[in-house]
């Protein structure tokens, strides 16, 4: 018992225990000998794909993906963040193929989902106990879970990771250390460039959260100075990814600008008690849902005597914690349901697609409260060992219902080159998906006495002889993307166009060799000069500030 409260010991055993139930978790595709899943993983595999394809062509710091489209080329790495899918990437440029890779990054993705919550956990309630129990109700919420294995949504998978660290970031902010309020930076970046609706989602669940504390910071004006330095913060590492978006957004028609295929008010909405009864159910495949677990939370909340929760050592005061939490979730639900009039702020909020993008947050607190919620039977428990046990035993089912679910409603997965997603939402809205199918994959003389010498396509580069007697005009098998640049032989630069299916087009006047490649635009190349400074002072002020720390403590 000695050798158990050492604090390497514990460690040791959480780290041996969070890996267990990570790769528990994912029994579902570490099962089968095909990967037969989720309605957005083809998507996603391609992107996977294409960067690791681009890192090793040297490129490693792709924006046109080549994968998709039969290598016409998509912008996902300029209108999504590619950060946190570069791991499973790195690991296809190795050599490994993709299932695998998957299935690793499943794991770490999980292990990582769990010690995030764990050490978020820790820090607010000081509890082993009641954070490892928070960690796996958030692990195994039925959300999450469908998020990957039945809609094969990867990013707001990932972003699973780093939403805890922006509730302990704000936590210490507003009334923990508020030195600490990098972490709120690391955690919103996290988010940011996992799933940027995720990321819009949380910023509105914060800023009520910030009002309604509004004495914190008139009392000690650091933690607004804090909270401030967090927001430029996160601006300004975030600034090569989401200034060059918003640049992109505004120079082309895109299908998503024109045509939102999702409605707030009424893609995927169930009635507010609705959500409860089928969480209940604990079914995966019902989408929009908590868990069977997180209700209990809910219900186990009534048998909690205040009187007897305060005698429990270190957890005094943590009951209103809880409770601010779980109320707080049951809100989010009701603004995840059809019941919220959304039709009323349709106009303001459709960029969000769905309304239950406000369930992770829900899950978030719950989970917290959950674990807050166990310790207090724990600790009244006659036997502990055999409470803990059972607990871990009711949690553990969760993933045997999985498997279940799994197998019944699993497809043959695959992969298919022209799958950019449902709303194909940045894509030229003159651009003919059947007409590139049916599109010649290499340069085409459209007007002049010329023919194509030499040809040569890497990614998104392309090299090619012309030999002409006349002004040509040339089209490429590129879709036109602002950004892409054309430099002649003798490095003269030529400007091209989108032309017909909105492909890439340009004069060739003169004979000779042309490089046509996507360089990036003048504020792409500027944004990201300006947050690879930001992230090197960011580095070395959270590097000084540890220093400091342990100088002061020894």
């Amino acid at each position: 018992m000695r050798l158990l409260k050492s604090k390497k010991v514990q460690s040791i055993l959480i780290f041996l225990l969070f890996t267990l139930f990570a790769i528990y978790s994912n029994l579902p595709i570490l099962q089968r000998s095909l990967y037969t899943v989720g309605t957005d993983l083809p998507f996603h595999i391609n992107w996977i794909v294409g960067l690791a394809e681009q890192l090793t062509l040297g490129n490693f710091s792709p924006n046109i993906n080549t994968a998709f489209l039969d290598g016409f080329g998509y912008p996902v790495d300029l209108f999504y963040g590619n950060i946190t899918i570069l791991p499973a990437s790195i690991l296809v440029a190795l050599g490994l193929n993709v299932i695998t890779t998957l299935r690793i990054f499943s794991i770490l993705v999980s292990f990582l989902t769990l010690y995030t919550m764990y050490f978020a956990s820790k820090r607010i309630t000081k509890n082993n106990v009641a954070s490892i129990i928070s960690a796996l109700l958030y692990l195994f919420s039925n959300y999450r879970l469908r998020d990957y294995f039945y809609r094969g949504g990867i990013g707001s998978w990932i972003s699973f990771i780093f939403i805890p660290l922006i509730f302990l970031g704000m936590y210490e902010v507003i009334k923990g250390d508020y030195k600490k309020w990098y972490i709120l930076v690391i955690g919103f970046i996290g988010v940011f460039l996992s799933h940027i609706l995720s990321a819009v989602t949380v910023t509105l669940v914060l800023i009520p959260f910030v009002l309604f504390n509004y004495k914190a910071f008139l009392r000690n004006s650091q933690r607004f100075t804090r909270l401030l330095l967090s927001v430029i913060s996160t601006l300004m590492l975030t600034m090569y990814y989401w200034l060059p978006l918003l640049e992109q957004m505004s120079s082309y028609e895109y299908f998503g600008k024109n045509n939102p295929v999702f409605n707030i008010s009424t893609s995927g909405n169930f009635p507010f008690f609705e959500i409860f009864s089928m969480s209940l159910n604990n079914e995966i495949v019902i989408p929009y849902i908590l868990s069977a677990s997180l209700v209990i939370v809910i219900i186990s909340r009534i048998f909690i005597n205040k009187v007897k929760f305060d005698e429990i050592e270190l957890m005094k005061g943590e009951l209103a914690l809880a409770d601010m939490l779980t109320l707080t979730s049951i809100f989010l639900v009701f603004l995840s349901s059809s019941n919220f009039p959304w039709v009323v702020f349709e106009k303001y909020f459709n960029i969000l697609q769905f309304s239950h993008r406000f369930l992770p947050f829900a899950i978030l607190f719950l989970s917290l409260s959950g674990g807050i919620y166990f310790y207090y039977y724990y600790s009244h428990s006659k036997n502990k060992f055999r409470f803990a046990f059972l607990s871990f035993i009711l949690l553990s089912l969760v993933p045997l219902n999985q498997m279940i679910e799994y197998k019944n409603n699993a497809t043959i997965f695959n992969l298919q080159t022209y799958d950019i997603g449902v709303g194909k939402e940045y894509l030229p809205i003159d651009t003919d998906i059947e007409i590139l199918k049916n599109s010649e994959k290499s340069p085409k003389i459209l007007s002049g006495d010329a023919q194509i010498e030499k040809y040569k396509k890497k990614g998104s580069e392309i090299v090619v002889s012309i030999s002409t007697n006349s002004d040509t005009v040339v089209q490429l098998p590129l879709i036109y993307y602002n950004g892409y640049s054309i430099k002649n032989e003798l490095s003269e630069k030529i400007i091209p166009i989108p032309g017909d299916n909105h492909l890439i087009t340009f004069k060739a006047n003169k004979s000779g060799i042309y490089t046509i490649k996507y360089t990036g635009t003048t504020i792409k190349r500027v944004t990201s000069f300006v947050s690879l400074i930001s992230l090197l002072f960011f580095i070395l002020f959270i590097g000084y500030s540890i220093f400091k720390k342990s100088i002061k403590k020894k």
